[in-house]
C-alpha cells in the first residue's frame, strides 16, 4: 500500500485505504438475523411502515430510530458484503471532521444530514458516535435530545468547551430543575403535580449528574424543598410516594431565591 503515492490524496482517504483492507480480512460485518433473509421489497416495506408508525407516534422514537438504523445497514451490508472503509469508525470520524471544516457548531441534524448528502457508505450515526472522538469533536447538548458539534481545535472551541463541561453549582442545577418543572405544568391549573419519576427526561445530562451529586436523587431534590413541594396525597395519582405538589406562585417563588443566591456569589 502506497499511501504518499501523491500529495493530492487527502488524510481521510489515506487513512481509509489501510483499514479498508484491515476491516476486510479482519472483520465480519455483524448483521441482523431477522433481516439478512427478507428481500429488498420486504425490507422497504418494513423500512416504510416504520417510518409511518413513527410518524403517528405509535412507535417509540428511539425505538423505530434504532430500527431505522438496523434496516439502513442490512442495506448497506447487502451492497457491500466485505465492508467498506467507511464502515470502520476511525475513518468514519476523521471523514467528518473534515466535512466540518469551515464550520462552526452545527446542530447534529445539520451535521448529518451534510454527511448523507456527502454519500458516503457507512453505518448509521447518532449522537453517541461524536463523543466517542473527544480528540476531534465537542458535543454540546442544549436542550434532552437536542446536540450541537463543533471541531476541537477551531476557533474558541477550547476555552468553549471547557466552561461547557465545567460542573454547575448547587444554584444553578436548582434553577436548571425549577425552569423545567415550569415548562412542564406551563399549560396546567393549580395545583400542580410533579412527578420525580418523569422530571429527568426533560432535563441535560449535567443536570441530571448534578442532581445526583447535590442531592442524591431525584425524589430527594423535590424533598429538600418542602415549603415549595409537598408529598401528593391524591389517591388519584399513580407512584404517590413520587408525586409532589406545588402552584405556581410556590415554584416561581423559588425560583426568585434561587436567582438572588446566584446573583450574589
Amino acid at each position: 500500500f502506497s499511501i504518499a503515492v501523491s500529495k493530492q490524496i487527502s488524510r481521510t482517504q489515506a487513512i481509509s485505504r489501510v483499514v479498508g483492507f484491515k476491516y476486510h480480512v479482519f472483520n465480519s460485518p455483524q448483521r441482523s438475523d431477522k433481516l439478512k433473509g427478507l428481500s429488498i421489497r420486504d425490507l422497504l416495506a418494513l423500512e416504510r411502515q416504520t417510518k409511518e408508525l413513527r410518524r403517528l407516534r405509535n412507535l417509540k422514537a428511539l425505538r423505530a430510530r434504532n430500527r431505522l438504523k438496523v434496516i439502513k445497514k442490512e442495506f448497506l451490508l447487502r451492497q457491500f458484503p466485505s465492508g467498506t472503509p467507511y464502515f470502520d469508525d476511525d475513518v468514519l470520524a476523521l471523514f467528518i471532521f473534515d466535512l466540518m471544516q469551515g464550520a462552526v457548531r452545527m446542530p447534529i441534524e445539520e451535521l448529518l444530514s451534510k454527511i448523507e448528502i456527502a454519500g458516503l457508505p457507512h453505518p448509521p450515526i447518532a449522537v453517541s458516535f461524536f463523543h466517542r472522538f473527544p480528540n476531534l469533536f465537542l458535543v454540546e447538548e442544549l436542550v434532552p435530545g437536542a446536540f450541537r458539534i463543533s471541531r476541537q481545535g477551531d476557533g474558541d472551541t477550547a476555552n468553549y468547551g471547557r466552561q461547557l463541561n465545567k460542573p454547575l453549582t448547587k444554584e444553578e442545577v436548582t434553577l436548571e430543575v425549577l425552569a423545567t418543572c415550569q415548562d412542564m405544568m406551563a399549560k396546567n391549573r393549580d395545583p400542580l403535580f410533579i412527578s420525580s419519576i418523569n422530571v429527568p427526561a426533560h432535563l441535560r445530562k449535567v443536570v441530571r449528574v448534578g442532581v445526583t451529586q447535590y442531592f442524591g436523587s431525584m425524589r430527594m431534590f423535590f424533598a429538600s424543598f418542602p415549603q415549595t413541594f409537598s408529598p401528593s396525597q391524591s389517591s388519584s395519582t399513580t407512584f404517590e410516594e413520587d408525586t409532589f405538589v406545588t402552584s405556581h406562585g410556590e415554584l416561581q417563588g423559588l425560583m426568585s431565591k434561587v436567582v438572588g443566591l446566584l446573583g450574589s456569589k
